[in-house]
């Protein structure tokens, strides 16, 4: 999944390996990947956003399955 933060003019790509969700900042001018940044471990995370340098995602907690949450997380 490709992400883009409109206000800093960043992108960054979501990537899942072995159920761990990271994001990586993209160098536009020369495609390399950056170092990871480890997404929370949350059940259910999805529509994955970012602006202004930080990403929110909404996820279900185990408790209350029928009710999702936002998260919000510095990058």
């Amino acid at each position: 999944v490709v992400l883009i933060d409109e206000v800093l003019g960043k992108v960054y790509m979501i990537f899942l390996h072995n159920g761990v969700l990271t994001l990586h900042e993209v160098n536009t001018n020369t495609g390399n990947i950056g170092d990871p940044i480890i997404i929370p471990n949350f059940a259910f995370v999805e529509k994955c956003k970012v602006n202004d340098g930080f990403l929110y995602f909404l996820y279900k907690e185990n408790t209350f399955i029928e009710y999702k949450k936002l998260y919000r997380m510095k990058i």
